[in-house]
């Protein structure tokens, strides 16, 4: 059974500058079936910091 991942668009605003300024960008959702509650590492997040971005390892 092949799973694909849903790609959804959102816009984000920077953590610096001006809040106006937006950036529509992708963010890739994983299907429920492939989750892990092990692969938490915190959230979910009220905003998504660099220092939450340096969690990240590929798989």
């Amino acid at each position: 059974m092949q799973i694909y991942n849903k790609r959804l668009q959102i816009s984000v605003t920077a953590a610096e500058g001006d809040e106006r300024d937006t950036l529509d960008v992708f963010a890739y959702l994983k299907p429920v079936e492939q989750f892990e509650m092990n692969m938490v590492k915190k959230g979910p997040l009220a905003s998504y910091e660099l220092s939450d971005a340096l969690l990240y390892r590929p798989r």
